[in-house]
This record gives structure tokens, C-alpha cells and sequence, in this order.
């Protein structure tokens, strides 16, 4: 059985130690969480709002892995109308390290999903998915998710994630 390479996975301790930007974070959300009662998040917005929001998670990856397995819940809440949700995006960046330091070496992306203006739901959707062969100098990988602005968020809009897990297939 292989262990999960992801802390914090369900965000019950809060924030670290996963990195963010923009609107994103971790809440406890109204509608329930997938797991514990905490999830990773992204907005609600109020108002109009540049730029993107950012989780991000970085971990070692086993030489003799052959790539990845991701799973996790997704949800994406619209409670007022007229809501337009941007891109949501996820991606792997494969590194490799020098002196504590690492440099990307390519990034893949895993789950690519439209924007929507009309999404009313309080389900929890699980999504699995696997990447590409891993990289050989690939020493490091660092899971993202992102939001992608739209040019107009207004209502109440939540999209949120929980029970991140990733494991390394040899």
C-alpha cells in the first residue's frame, strides 16, 4: 500500500504546509466538507478580483517511481446569480533539486475545467487521475490547483477542494 505523499491532506490543520495566492485558502465551508470539516478553498467573492488563487503542495518523489496517482474532492458552489466561476486547473510541476534549492523541469496538467456561470450543487464530486511518466532527474513534485479569474465574479461563489492524496506508482 503505498503512503500518502500529500500533508495536510483533508487542510484540518489549516494552511500549512501548503503555499497559497490570490483568494484562496482554507475554511469551514456551510455546506459540509468531504472529509473532517475543513476544506482548501477558493474565494467566496464579493467583488471583482485580479489575478489568480493558488494551493500549491510540494513533496519527494522516490527515485524508482513511475509516475503519480491524484485523487480528491472537488466542489464548486454558486449561490447567487449572475456568477461566473473562472478555469479551474490542475497541475503537477516536476523538479529536480540542487542545494535545497529546485528548479521545474516541466509541468503537466492534469485536469483542465471550463469556467461556469450556473453551477448549483452541495455534492462532492472525487476525481482520479494519473500522470505521465515521471521525469528521470525528477527529485520533487508540487501538486497545484488553480483558479483562473474570470473578468466578472460577483454573487456568493465557493470552489472548494479536500482529501488531496498522492501516491507514487513504482
Amino acid at each position: 500500500m503505498s503512503l500518502n505523499l500529500i500533508q495536510n491532506f483533508s487542510f484540518e490543520t489549516g494552511i500549512d504546509p501548503w503555499q497559497n495566492a490570490g483568494i484562496a485558502g482554507t475554511t469551514d465551508p456551510l455546506t459540509g466538507a468531504f472529509e473532517g470539516s475543513r476544506v482548501g478553498s477558493f474565494g467566496p467573492l464579493l467583488v471583482l478580483t485580479p489575478g489568480n488563487a493558488v494551493l500549491s503542495q510540494a513533496f519527494p518523489v522516490e527515485a524508482d517511481a513511475l509516475n503519480l496517482r491524484v485523487s480528491y474532492a472537488f466542489r464548486r458552489l454558486v449561490a447567487v446569480a449572475p456568477v461566473v466561476n473562472g478555469q479551474f486547473q490542475v497541475q503537477i510541476v516536476w523538479q529536480r533539486g540542487a542545494d535545497g534549492g529546485y528548479a521545474p523541469i516541466s509541468t503537466e496538467i492534469l485536469e483542465n475545467m471550463p469556467g461556469t456561470d450556473v453551477d448549483i450543487s452541495v455534492d462532492w464530486e472525487t476525481h482520479v487521475v494519473v500522470t505521465g511518466p515521471k521525469p528521470a532527474l525528477a527529485e520533487q513534485a508540487r501538486i497545484r490547483f488553480i483558479l483562473f479569474r474570470s473578468l466578472l465574479e460577483l454573487g456568493v461563489a465557493g470552489t472548494y477542494i479536500d482529501e488531496v492524496v498522492v501516491t507514487a506508482e513504482s
